[in-house]
């Protein structure tokens, strides 16, 4: 039977440390690249609907690749 890679789309939250006046030249600075990523802040928000994925048959080069069979 064959078998498909499925990409699930997902929305993370990332949070960053920048020093700003105001909230809105943060969420600036961020957008131009400043700021330190914070790691330990990464989480899952949601999923997004299945009409957003997709995917294909899977290739024998990419099941041994991600170690499956």
């Amino acid at each position: 039977m064959p078998q498909f890679i499925v990409n699930v789309r997902e929305v993370h939250v990332q949070p960053y440390l920048i020093e700003a006046a105001t909230l809105d030249e943060a969420i600036t600075k961020v957008e131009e690249g400043e700021g330190d990523i914070l790691e330990a802040g990464f989480e899952y928000s949601h999923t997004l609907e299945t009409d957003s994925w997709d995917g294909h048959e899977a290739e024998k080069s990419e099941l041994d690749e991600f170690g499956m069979e």
